[in-house]
């Protein structure tokens, strides 16, 4: 990456979701992507949806870290 900073959503229009998201690539360990996919069953089984979304688990656990960083 060059010394100017970019922006992924400007580099990159096809990894943007119809919600306005950017699609991201992760590397995380077994146990991250274990805990992951269960919390995402759990919800998605508590509102009885066929469809579990380990994203919106991720995007919420990165909001709380965002907010505390910020105080």
């Amino acid at each position: 990456m060059t010394a100017k900073k970019r922006d992924s959503a400007a580099t990159r229009p096809w990894a943007r979701t119809k919600g306005g998201n950017v699609k991201a690539l992760f590397t995380i360990s077994p146990e991250h992507e274990k805990a992951l996919r269960d919390e995402a069953l759990r919800r998605a089984y508590a509102v009885r949806s066929a469809k579990p979304d380990a994203s919106a688990v991720l995007r919420e656990i990165l909001d709380g870290w965002l907010q505390a960083r910020s105080k």
